[in-house]
Order: C-alpha cells, then structure tokens, then sequence
C-alpha cells in the first residue's frame, strides 16, 4: 500500500507529520508514539527535541524572496493533495496544488514548486495536506519555521540535482532542481595542481603535465549563525549530488572529505 506522503530527506526543507495522536497500524499514518521521550530527530521539531542541559534557542532556516522552494514526494493517485505557507498565526498566506509528471510504481509522483518573490517578510512554515474524501480526517504535515527575506546577510544559495534517480527522489522528471539556502562563507583557498614528473637516470626532474586547480574550505554556521544537526545531514545529503551550484558557480566535493564539527557547550 502506497504511503500518503513518502519523501525523500534530501528536500530542501525538513518536514514532519503534524499529529499528536498514538501511533496506529496504519502505514499512512507514519506519526510518533508520546510515550516515546524525547522523540526521534525526523518526528518532531528541532526547538521541541532540546536536551534538558542544551541552550533553548529556535533556528529559522533562512530563504530570500528571489528562491524558489521546490519539493517532491510519493504518493497515492487520488491527487488530493494541497500546499500551503502558513504565519506563526496559523493564517494561510499562499496555496499551491502540486503537480504529478508520473509515476513510480504503485505510487504516484507529486512535484511542488513554491515561489517566494509575493510573500512579505517573515517566519512562516511550509505545511502540506491530503485529503481524505472517505473520512473527515486529514493527513498534514509542516516544515521547520522558515525566515523569509529580501536579503539574508551571510547566506548562500546551493542548487542542486543529480543526473541519475537517487537519494528516492526522481530527477528525471521536469529537469527538477532544488533550492536550499544557508549561513556559510569560503573562508579559505588553497591553489593546488595535480602534476607528473619525470625523473631520468641522475634523477634530474623534468615537468610532464600539470594541472593547476583551487581548493576551498567552506565553513557553515560561519560567524554566530550556528546551524542545528539536522542541517549538517541534509547538508551530507545535497553534497552526494553530482551537480551543485553555490551562488550560481558550480563546486565538487573534495573525495573522501567529512564535515568537521565545531560545538559551542550547552548550545544545540
């Protein structure tokens, strides 16, 4: 049986079911159980998952009003299916009804693009919904709080895609690509070359080939932007991505390079 909502963590945005209610059997219903204590890293929100010692403090992730937020996911064919960005009120501002170029199987393939460029500054949450035509019950699900801004200081912007169906999500399908922004700065650069050397019999070297090439270090949550655990993996994510823009110039990952964390005590 399909799921109402199958999505991939490599979605630009962090979402959860939004329920309260005890587990069921209902696969569709994938929601946590309260008497589980804390909850798990991908059921609840991050300002809600705060160990008792840490700092209580919330993260916005940050998007300009030029991005474009774009989203896929798995689901059943009845195409009930709504978006919504939602103030901290509760008030929808913008609905969008997502698209479905195909399908995948037993399920159906529902594509979201949610343009930023007509929605005033603020903290808002990105909440998707299906209805359920049998029941009165509907099933949502909500994202992380999002700050939106004409202009986010400190912040790049990475679009990325893969040239192959990976990480269960369908990038064949309308040469999608997704938007995700942070607070990060190259704060380093390193010019290298990859070079061959001859050395003949007394050992004297003579210059083969070289090829010259720029290697940076990219530091994220960079001056007093500290960024939550659930960003790093999403970040572990976008990087196994074979095509990756960061403010429009395209950059590959070093091999076999590992994010390096840097922790402040007490702060999550």
């Amino acid at each position: 049986m399909a799921k109402l909502f199958d999505l991939s963590q490599l979605n630009p945005i962090k979402l959860y079911f939004q329920s309260d209610v005890f587990h069921s059997q209902n696969e569709n219903l994938a929601v946590f159980n309260p008497n589980y204590n804390p909850r798990h890293t991908d059921n609840d929100f991050f300002a809600r998952n705060l160990k008792s010692w840490q700092d209580k403090v919330k993260y916005y992730q940050p998007y300009q009003q030029g991005d474009t937020i774009n989203l896929m996911w798995l689901g059943v064919s009845t195409n009930n299916y709504t978006a919504y960005i939602v103030d901290c009120h509760g008030k929808h501002v913008a609905q969008i009804v997502p698209t479905s170029p195909g399908t995948l199987g037993s399920d159906t393939i529902y594509l979201l693009k949610l343009p930023l460029w007509n929605i005033d500054e603020g903290v808002y949450f990105i909440q998707l919904r299906y209805a359920n035509t049998s029941t009165i019950e509907n099933t949502y699900m909500i994202s992380e709080p999002i700050d939106i801004k004409a202009y986010h200081e400190g912040t790049m912007q990475f679009m990325y895609k893969n040239s192959f169906n990976d990480q269960h999500v369908i990038w064949s399908y309308e040469n999608l690509e997704m938007c995700f922004r942070i607070h990060c700065a190259f704060t380093e650069m390193t010019p290298q070359n990859k070079s061959v050397v001859y050395e003949n019999e007394p050992l004297n070297p003579t210059l083969v080939s070289a090829i010259p090439y720029r290697e940076w270090l990219l530091n994220f949550g960079y001056n007093g932007n500290q960024i939550p655990e659930w960003l790093i993996d999403k970040l572990e994510r976008i990087f196994s991505c074979d095509t990756i823009k960061i403010d429009g110039k395209y950059f590959t990952r070093k091999e076999n390079s590992q994010f390096s964390p840097k922790r402040i005590e007490g702060h999550p």
